[in-house]
């Protein structure tokens, strides 16, 4: 009888697989394969989640340096106007006065793109500094700069002064670093992304050699409990009418 249940169970098992498509469905299936395989599903998802995690960054990091280049534009709109506002041969008081207001008019939106640059209400253009967790205890940082009218020494600017030029041409190169330095993170950050991608894929199919079933052997296996399944089964209605003549012989049926 115990024959008939271990056929039984391996029948069952064989089914359970079949329909699964894994060859461990349970730790009696393979306890030191159970035990790699779940260990390499953390690590793939350590992995996937660092991608993700990652590829927000980068879009964190595009917004900040859109906003970066708006304030670009507006710098190098007041640069023209100081060259300008130099040339006195020209301009009068009151084309200067017009100049002045519409640099002030620039500073104003300057300050504004700092307020309102954010990103999942973290702000992009003060000094920050963001973890963003790359896979298991590793973490890339990401700096943020102050990038305000008077962090960029333009508070107040006078276009006709002398060091005009000067105060805005710094500004310019302050901004510049900025956006340079937010696009080497970017680059270490697609790297980064890649390489994860690329150590889940390879990680993926590492597991699946470990859980993944062999269709053709287990399918073999199935037709071969099957069949003893099937000679167990002709066998025990067999003994079971042996016992029935045997008991009506004696009862002289």
């Amino acid at each position: 009888m115990s024959g008939i249940i271990k056929i039984s169970d391996s029948l069952n098992n064989s089914y359970q697989k079949l329909s699964s498509g894994k060859r461990i469905n349970k730790a009696a299936d393979d306890a030191a394969g159970l035990q790699i395989a779940e260990k390499t599903k953390s690590s793939i998802n350590g992995y996937d989640v660092g991608a993700n995690n990652m590829k927000t960054g980068n879009n964190l990091i595009n917004t900040a340096d859109s906003a970066l280049d708006s304030m670009t534009g507006s710098l190098q709109r007041l640069r023209e106007l100081a060259v300008a506002a130099q040339n006195t041969a020209i301009y009068g008081d009151d084309d200067i006065k017009a100049m002045q207001d519409e640099a002030t008019q620039l500073l104003q939106g300057m300050d504004g793109v700092v307020d309102t640059a954010t990103f999942n209400g973290k702000r992009l253009l003060d000094d920050n500094e963001l973890n963003i967790q790359s896979s298991g205890n590793d973490s890339m940082k990401l700096n943020t700069y102050n990038s305000s009218v008077d962090s960029l020494g333009l508070s107040g600017l006078n276009i006709a002064s002398n060091d005009a030029l000067q105060k805005i041409d710094n500004a310019i190169n302050s901004i510049s670093d900025n956006r340079s330095a937010l696009g080497a993170k970017s680059n270490a950050l697609t790297y980064a992304t890649d390489y994860n991608r690329g150590a889940s894929q390879y990680l993926n199919e590492a597991n699946s050699r470990i859980e993944d079933l062999d269709y053709a052997k287990e399918i073999s296996e199935k037709k071969k409990s099957e069949a003893l399944n099937e000679y167990s089964n002709l066998m025990q209605k067999k003994q079971l009418e042996q016992q029935e003549n045997s008991t009506k012989r004696l009862l002289g049926l």
